[in-house]
């Protein structure tokens, strides 16, 4: 197996087991939609340096507003303090609804999964952020920076590059646009997350073979004190 695959599908299998998402175990067998968007969800990535660049899409946007035929809202969803303020400042002349809510993550997780609402977690470094795991496994439409990390996790070329974008406003917002005017789906995953769980299984057993679980479809790791304190 290709260790680029396997390397995704250890870390789908980690994701699914420490973050514990209730997400389905077959994600193949869900329907995909197709969303009109008429929100816009701005969740940072882990690297927090998705702001700025997101606040100049939305600029590029609101330049071609007239083009988007419905009301937008932009969305902060737990920027902190400074994030806030930079928001307020940057969001002024803007003619959409700005909205900045502090959500936990099973919180946010559920307000994405409303209708009409698509994320957009774009990152300006290649690290692969735990959010588009969350959004792709849980069936929430987003859009994310285009990186070599991110590609495997998608099941076909043409998924990918509608879910993905080079991290640059006028390609941000272009994309903004089409999820407004044409829609947007939810991205098919390369793997379920029952085959990510047993590329993990075996891989564990290696190490500690005596060490590892199933229950369900989560799975507990028991850690051997005598290796730790040797």
């Amino acid at each position: 197996m290709n260790s680029l695959i396997t390397f995704s599908l250890l870390i789908i299998a980690l994701f699914s087991t420490v973050y514990g998402v209730n997400i389905h175990p077959e994600f193949r067998d869900i329907v995909h939609t197709n969303v009109q968007a008429s929100e816009f969800v701005f969740l940072n990535s882990s690297d927090n340096n998705g702001l700025a660049v997101f606040c100049d899409s939305v600029d590029m946007l609101s330049k071609i507003s007239h083009l988007l035929k419905k009301e937008i809202t932009i969305t902060f969803l737990s920027t902190g303090v400074e994030g806030g303020e930079y928001v307020a400042k940057r969001s002024s002349k803007w003619p959409f609804t700005v909205k900045m809510i502090e959500l936990g993550r099973e919180e946010t997780l559920n307000y994405l999964k409303a209708s009409a609402r698509v994320a957009v977690i774009p990152s300006v470094s290649d690290n692969a952020p735990n959010s588009v795991f969350e959004c792709m496994y849980a069936g929430i439409p987003f859009l994310t920076s285009n990186f070599p990390s991110i590609s495997p996790f998608f099941a076909s070329d043409a998924s990918r590059a509608a879910h993905t974008f080079e991290v640059k406003p006028h390609n941000i917002a272009s994309k903004m646009l089409s999820a407004a005017r044409d829609g947007l789906s939810t991205a098919v995953p390369s793997f379920t997350i029952s085959q990510a769980e047993s590329v993990w299984t075996a891989l564990y057993a290696k190490v500690q073979p005596s060490s590892v679980s199933v229950e369900g479809s989560r799975y507990v790791a028991h850690t051997t004190i005598s290796a730790l304190s040797a």
